[in-house]
């Protein structure tokens, strides 16, 4: 849907396509459409919530350390004990501690 009415809109694909990323099904479903074209860019954005200083983000890439979650070898928000941490971000789609 999106890449028809991209090109529909503007004739031609757009250099890069920008998603907010958590469990993974935002991001899939608007970059699957794109993903066959090297020359457009697929970028992902993670909640910085209320600053990537603070434990109340929800950034596992960018703040997380490698684990297994539901049987997926991801990053993760866990504690120095390797225990799963709580994330946030005001999107209740984003709150999610790993990465899909």
């Amino acid at each position: 849907e999106a890449k028809s009415q991209i090109l529909q809109q503007n004739l031609k694909l757009p250099d890069k396509v920008i998603a907010c990323i958590g469990g993974g099904s935002n991001a899939i479903g608007i970059f699957s459409s794109f993903i066959k074209y090297k020359n457009v860019r697929l970028i992902g954005v993670e909640p910085a919530g209320l600053g990537l200083s603070t434990k109340n983000h929800g950034a596992p890439i960018h703040e997380g350390k490698i684990g297994i979650y539901f049987g997926m070898k991801s990053y993760l928000m866990q504690n120095e004990d390797a225990q799963i941490m709580k994330s946030w971000s005001v999107s209740a789609g984003l709150d999610f501690p790993s990465v899909g």
